[in-house]
């Protein structure tokens, strides 16, 4: 069976890694980065330039894209030259930003009315964890269009995470960040931060944490003195 045509779009510190691993495992890629030249050295692999994001996913049947802010996302999605402007019906577009919940259902239910699937899989694990392919991948969205994605997450991460609807990958992603900011202060407080969100130590983010970067920190704190504080609650009033 042939390998699905992916467009990438965003080839900076993360994504020329990210996009380095799906030619290594055979897909077809075409690119587009704001600055040329950053994706150089993935033309030089085999990858296919593209001038616009649009171009990029005229033909592509997944379209992936990491870029720097929800702004950025925004324009890549819905500008003159969107994605969603070319994608063909049936296409899956992935956004691995690290962006907002509200931006997330923007862009899954404007796709939906063109029949194409959409999920946000913002990342975690630095240039080092894209590099090695072993970032964390938190998913929110159609979950038919995660199973049509999984094996391209598997070719850039080691934990992969179907978290639900759309904006439930950003939000757990905003959840682990703003808990990795508050760990130094000996509690995690910012779980409490997100939207009041809080966490359960028995799955969810709770797994995720220790699964990832969060069972170092964990440890860390505990063999100070500082024990780590988890409670119930639901992600679902945070984003409905």
């Amino acid at each position: 069976m042939s390998k699905q045509r992916v467009a990438f779009i965003g080839t900076g510190v993360m994504g020329r890694s990210m996009a380095g691993h799906l030619i290594e495992a055979g897909y077809p890629v075409s690119v587009y980065n704001r600055t040329k030249s950053k994706a150089d050295d993935l033309v030089a692999k085999g990858a296919e330039w593209r001038d616009t994001p649009a171009e990029a996913a005229k033909d592509a049947d997944v379209a992936i894209t990491i870029v720097g802010f929800p702004k950025d996302v925004e324009e890549t999605y819905f500008g003159e030259n969107g994605i969603l402007k070319t994608m063909p019906e049936s296409g899956v577009a992935i956004d691995m930003t690290t962006s907002s919940p509200a931006l997330a259902k923007k862009i899954f239910e404007e796709a939906s009315k063109r029949g194409i699937g959409a999920l946000d899989a913002p990342v975690s694990g630095g240039d080092l964890g894209a590099k090695e392919a072993r970032l964390s991948i938190m998913v929110g969205g159609d979950p038919d269009a995660f199973d049509v994605a999984k094996p391209l997450f598997e070719c850039m991460g080691k934990i992969i995470v179907y978290q639900g609807p759309a904006g439930f990958g950003a939000v757990y992603e905003d959840v682990q960040s703003d808990c990795d900011r508050e760990w130094d202060g000996g509690d995690c407080r910012g779980l409490d931060v997100c939207k009041g969100v809080w966490v359960e130590s028995g799955g969810g983010v709770g797994e995720y944490l220790r699964r990832s970067g969060g069972q170092l920190v964990f440890e860390q704190s505990s063999s100070a003195g500082i024990e780590g504080r988890f409670r119930a609650g639901l992600l679902r009033e945070a984003l409905y």
